[in-house]
């Protein structure tokens, strides 16, 4: 579980939440979220801060969910 999202996964910069001009359509996420998906693959990684961008990707043999918002989400394991 984490704050950011991977780089380049369920973390593109829209224009819901009135960013600066200059980050929409751009990857916010985290590069070393990213590294240690790649060289761990965990299960599951849970993650928010992108609201835009929620949604559910499997990445490899990861499953990775930006809830986005605060909403619940019942995930059986």
């Amino acid at each position: 579980m984490c704050h950011q999202p991977p780089y380049g996964i369920l973390d593109k910069v829209g224009t819901d939440y009135n960013p600066p001009k200059n980050w929409i359509g751009l990857h916010a996420g985290s590069k070393s979220i990213l590294k240690y998906i790649k060289s761990n693959s965990p299960g599951y990684v849970f993650c928010g801060h992108i609201h835009e961008s929620k949604g559910k990707k499997k990445f490899n043999k990861t499953e990775i969910y930006n809830l986005g918002v605060c909403e619940h989400k019942i995930i059986e394991i």
